[in-house]
């Protein structure tokens, strides 16, 4: 998505489209292996304002995806969003750094802008990159998913599956025995 800086003021202006997650290069490359489905195009919904050399970018992506359970195997949809707030600075204005001895020292609000020169700024890298953070490392279908039988493999979700697993950690079987059990 481009944003054209010349139609921005000091007002916040709304902006939206929907574009497919095939758009998006690592996107793309997440649904082609396989790792997940993305099951309707990216919402996104932003508004940007400009304010002595610097543009500010506030608002939402939303989109649904199909993945794997990580407990349990079975795929599952979610609806995801994730927030965007996004600071650039035109090229040439001045750095927020500190200078200590030798060493430039950067401050926290130099590390949160990006730069950018001209009347446009491309931001399907960041709204690519918020997509990304927002997708769960450990998805599960529910919070309640008991995944599969670490012996026959069985979705435990689906009914038991009648393994005989023994509970506790094997380095403390010998105790077990010695109070009487199996």
């Amino acid at each position: 998505m481009i944003l054209n800086i010349s139609v921005l003021s000091d007002h916040w202006s709304e902006f939206s489209a929907s574009e497919p997650a095939t758009r998006y290069p690592v996107l793309s490359d997440l649904e082609s292996k396989g790792d997940i489905r993305f099951t309707s195009p990216l919402a996104i919904a932003l508004s940007a304002r400009t304010s002595g050399g610097q543009v500010e970018v506030k608002g939402t992506v939303s989109v649904t995806v199909e993945q794997p359970c990580g407990r349990c195997l079975e795929p599952f949809i979610e609806a995801l969003t994730a927030e965007v707030d996004l600071r650039f600075e035109e090229e040439g204005v001045q750095a927020y750094e500190t200078m200590v001895t030798d060493e430039v020292e950067l401050t926290e609000e130099a590390l949160t802008r990006e730069t950018f020169s001209g009347d446009s700024i491309d931001l399907t890298a960041n709204i690519q990159d918020e997509v990304i953070m927002t997708l769960p490392q450990n998805p599960t279908c529910n919070t309640d998913c008991k995944g599969l039988c670490r012996e026959c493999g069985k979705n435990l979700n689906q009914g038991a599956c009648g393994c005989d697993i023994a509970t506790g950690h094997p380095a403390f079987a010998k105790l077990k025995v010695l109070k009487g059990g199996k």
